[in-house]
């Protein structure tokens, strides 16, 4: 695999699947379905449901994530992502290019296989099962990207209706731990900032894989039922994360 396909497959899926269907915090539980050790990864437990309900999902899983929700989609037009149920745009330079469904799924499924080995088909069940990746743009020249994803806490097995995005941080960061092979250091955060007209939840994280480091910086908010994350991917050690802010805008 060519370095900057790893480049690309890891900022995709380290930016989303050790996010969804995160391991428990104590003020967040609702069942003892939803019990697990504050350790566990996402790759360790796929239920017979998560199988079925994965296989009957296809290509395309936001239908039935978002079932019985008000979530609706953003929309791409000439490099402008709108996104009216979180009511902010993300509008790019003419050399960022938004990726579609298909080549973001496949990017997640070779991420997936190259970080987590022999437990890729778990983690890939789980981030299907309840996980809208609604949008990523990538700068081919740079590797920067941004991806934008919503979990819906309702079908989530490990989260309640009640986490917060402070809680979703913890849980996280505890994640974030327990990656296979893949170091996360944690450079700023989490705090409360302002992006595209909301407050979100952000912290910044030096991260290193297979020889490879680059910068992450996530920002995280609840929108209804759903947690919007938010993933700023560079791999300039100098480059100051925290300027794609100003990419985001309120809808007016």
């Amino acid at each position: 695999m060519k370095r900057t396909t790893l480049k690309l497959t890891l900022a995709l899926l380290l930016s989303v699947c050790t996010l969804a269907g995160c391991g428990d915090s104590s003020s967040s539980k609702k069942s003892e379905k939803k019990s697990k050790p504050e350790t566990t990864t996402v790759a360790e437990e796929k239920t017979e449901e998560q199988k079925t309900t994965v296989k009957d999902n296809g290509g395309s899983n936001a239908s039935n994530v978002a079932e019985g929700t008000d979530f609706k989609r953003g929309v791409v037009e000439n490099n402008v992502y709108t996104n009216e149920f979180a009511g902010f745009k993300l509008s790019v330079p003419d050399e960022w290019k938004f990726l579609d469904d298909d080549t973001i799924q496949k990017m997640m499924n070779m991420g997936a296989d190259a970080t987590y080995s022999s437990n890729a088909d778990a983690v890939k069940d789980i981030v299907n099962q309840t996980t809208i990746n609604d949008a990523v743009c990538m700068n081919s020249k740079t590797n920067q990207s941004v991806t934008i994803t919503f979990e819906n806490l309702n079908k989530s097995i490990v989260l309640s209706t009640d986490t917060t995005a402070e809680d979703y941080f913890k849980i996280a960061d505890r994640q974030f731990a327990v990656v296979p092979n893949v170091k996360y250091t944690k450079e700023e955060g989490p705090e409360t900032v302002t992006l595209g007209g909301k407050e979100y939840i952000r912290a910044i994280y030096s991260v290193e894989y297979s020889g490879v480091s680059y910068k992450q910086s996530y920002y995280i908010a609840r929108v209804g039922d759903f947690m919007n994350v938010v993933a700023v991917t560079s791999y300039d050690p100098d480059e100051d994360i925290a300027a794609f802010e100003s990419y985001f805008s309120a809808i007016d």
